[in-house]
């Protein structure tokens, strides 16, 4: 017989940084949130003893912080690698009914707010920043398209919205896609849109919003609450009743991940990234004048998508690009024809006068995780920033991970 989880003592981690590849799902009867391994063992449980209730979404910021939505509590909590409460988001906002987090194009945190019909939006310190949009009916979940578009589950109306960089929209997807009730989203490795509904079924969306396929049969989910994927490439669905189903690429369940101890409904779920140390070295332009630039940061992969979070230290670049977090959208790496693994991302920057872009290349050495996914442990490339306030043209060279 499982054990509830109260019963299970597991000791927290001593750990600096989340293990890279981990599996973290809701347990929202239990106010929770489960780490588990690859093979779906739990390993651990954060939140207790918090003020965590009803955990309703997750998300890892460029500052390596697991971020939760407290549904019950009308919050979002920050939790660090040893389960620590970091900082608590939402009392001076009009937060309602937090559920699906996302981390957008400037590092700050956009937060489903189902109750009150709005998006809201947090810097990485964690103050308010007003609403990044309004108006919605029901939003459940958001996520990031690769131009920097903010995309939300509008579970009331059974569409999903797709809203532009100043809170615009853009268009309503998923009425030809027949559902009904949109709940979570996951941007896919290559770039299209999965979507869970409440007729059981997991839809992906095309890049004109028309349904591509379910990705499970019918039948195969009793109620999906929670969809990512995976670092293997697969997507990764919480179901209600069947625990954890692990999809592949041609709709085959190839595993199911056991509920562990007492594990309520589920929730949703994130893979916790692989965090490198980089040093940036070039040459910042900025108001007439060069300068010498070397950097530290950290570069967050973000496992399963085409996204990279990168952590500026304070200096001379993140003051030019006006924050200090820049998202590497398009993200992916292969191995090429010569043997060679190879990295490329682009940049989207913030600036006075609306986003720009930037480019990363890099050649890439290292190894291969045990979940199939090469990574960097250390990479030259360039970075070039261009505009009418600053531009920087310079290395990128990363170390070994921090886990």
């Amino acid at each position: 017989m499982l054990r509830p989880l109260a019963a299970l003592l597991l000791a927290a981690p001593v750990a600096a940084e989340f293990t890279a590849n981990h599996l973290f799902v809701c347990a929202a009867d239990e106010g929770l949130v489960l780490e588990l391994d690859a093979e779906g063992n739990l390993l651990w449980q954060l939140g207790a003893g918090s003020g965590l209730s009803q955990p309703a979404g997750l998300a890892f910021g460029a500052d390596g912080l697991l971020y939760v939505s407290s549904f019950g509590s009308a919050r979002v909590l920050a939790f660090d690698a040893g389960g620590n409460l970091v900082r608590t988001l939402g009392a001076d906002s009009p937060l309602d009914g937090p559920r699906g987090l996302a981390v957008g194009p400037d590092g700050s945190l956009h937060v489903a707010s189902s109750g009150g019909g709005t998006v809201e939006r947090f810097a990485p310190d964690g103050t308010y920043l007003g609403p990044s949009a309004a108006g919605l009916s029901g939003p459940a979940d958001v996520a990031f398209g690769a131009d920097g578009h903010l995309f939300v589950a509008c579970s009331g109306s059974g569409l999903v919205i797709e809203l532009d960089e100043h809170g615009r929209i853009v268009r309503e997807l998923c009425a030809q896609a027949g559902l009904v009730q949109p709940s979570g989203l996951a941007l896919a490795p290559d770039g299209r849109l999965a979507v869970t509904d409440a007729s059981a079924a997991v839809v992906l969306l095309d890049d004109a919003g028309a349904s591509a396929g379910q990705y499970l049969a019918e039948g195969a989910l009793a109620t999906p609450v929670g969809l990512c994927f995976g670092p293997d490439g697969n997507l990764y669905v919480a179901d209600s009743a069947a625990g954890v189903l692990v999809v592949d690429t041609s709709d085959t369940v190839v595993r199911t991940l056991p509920a562990p101890g007492n594990y309520g409904n589920g929730g949703p779920l994130a893979f916790a990234p692989r965090r490198l140390p980089v040093t940036l070295k070039g040459t910042l332009h900025l108001a007439g004048a060069a300068l010498p630039v070397k950097e530290s940061a950290t570069l967050s992969l973000q496992p399963g998508a085409s996204l990279a979070l990168l952590e500026l230290a304070d200096g001379e670049l993140a003051a030019a690009f006006g924050g200090d977090v820049l998202v590497l959208r398009g993200f992916s790496a292969w191995e090429d024809a010569a043997g060679k693994r190879r990295l490329a991302a682009g940049a989207r920057l913030p600036d006075a006068d609306g986003p720009a872009f930037a480019s990363l290349s890099a050649d890439i050495g290292g190894t291969q995780d045990a979940l199939g996914l090469w990574y960097p442990t250390s990479a030259a490339g360039e970075f070039l920033r261009g505009g009418p306030e600053a531009s920087f043209k310079g290395t990128l060279k990363s170390g070994k991970p921090l886990d």
